[in-house]
């Protein structure tokens, strides 16, 4: 993930429709297609110190990713050009969210809508 502008730190990148999406230690999105390698597109906007510690699931027609600035952001998957559907803080301190597990997004206890 060195040519998606920086490694994948504490994070785990999410395959989709042959697509990989993530963040790099900076927090900025890329996407990589899985088949070439080849960086699809990388965002070059860095959401938040400290960075790295950010988290990407997918939520079936989306992906949520959750950033050390407390920012959760709704991504449509795309391997044209970063597109943000949504975004909301979640928190007035840093989330390090490494340990965000895809279970989390579909918990009883939290209800997040958005319109595609």
């Amino acid at each position: 993930m060195e040519r998606a502008g920086g490694l994948a730190q504490f994070n785990t990148a999410v395959l989709k429709d042959g697509f990989l999406y993530g963040l790099t230690q900076q927090n900025a999105f890329f996407c990589i297609n899985e088949k070439t390698g080849a960086v699809a597109w990388t965002d070059a906007a860095s959401r938040g110190t400290p960075a790295g510690y950010g988290s990407v699931v997918d939520a079936g027609p989306v992906l949520l990713a959750l950033t050390t600035a407390s920012q959760l952001y709704v991504v449509q998957p795309t391997e044209k050009a970063f597109t943000q559907v949504a975004s909301i803080k979640v928190a007035e301190t840093p989330t390090y969210a490494y340990r965000w597990y895809p279970a989390t997004a579909y918990s009883s206890a939290t209800t997040i809508r958005f319109r595609c």
